[in-house]
């Protein structure tokens, strides 16, 4: 995956932000410190409100997260969009 093209996250935009259902990965810089994290996974519409726009982080490991409450957690929040072995998009 060295070939990944990253990019800052915004989810006021449309090109700020892999497509719902893609797979993506994240870099996240710590607070404090500044150490990186990685976390695969995809952002998504919350399944219990099938006409909101709101994305939600749905990782890898399982469960959700609000990318609107991570300021206080995280810096300098990237994505690199990927394709998984079976097509690169997932449901839910």
């Amino acid at each position: 995956m060295s070939n990944l093209k990253w990019r800052r996250l915004n989810l006021a935009r449309s090109d700020g932000h892999p497509p719902a259902g893609q797979m993506c990965l994240l870099r996240m810089l710590v607070m404090p410190g500044g150490k990186p994290m990685y976390v695969a996974g995809r952002f998504g519409t919350n399944p219990r409100d099938p006409v909101g726009r709101k994305l939600w982080w749905f990782p890898g490991y399982g469960g959700s997260s609000n990318p609107a409450n991570w300021a206080r957690q995280y810096a300098d929040v990237q994505w690199a969009a990927f394709n998984t072995p079976e097509g690169g998009e997932l449901d839910g």
